[in-house]
């Protein structure tokens, strides 16, 4: 029998993974730049954040910056060409 499937993470689980502290995580949540689901108790005071699978697929495609283009090399100079000082 297979696992069922995550449907959301924790903040800290998430910010384990991609090598990031909390208070960055937080501030994309602040920012709504990263949606997250607030599942503290009617009791509790501090918030335990959860983010869903899916909103974080949106946020890295969002944030993706693709590959970089090869740098074009610059020819040399020809000796008759630089100015003597």
């Amino acid at each position: 029998m297979s696992e069922p499937r995550r449907t959301r993470i924790s903040l800290p689980e998430f910010c384990r993974e991609r090598g990031i502290s909390k208070r960055t995580a937080i501030g994309w949540i602040e920012a709504g730049e990263l949606p997250a689901i607030d599942l503290r108790s009617a009791t509790a005071k501090r918030p335990r954040l959860f983010l869903a699978i899916e909103d974080i697929a949106a946020f890295e495609e969002r944030r993706h910056v693709g590959t970089q283009k090869a740098q074009v090399k610059r020819q040399k100079r020809k000796a008759s060409d630089v100015p003597n000082f």
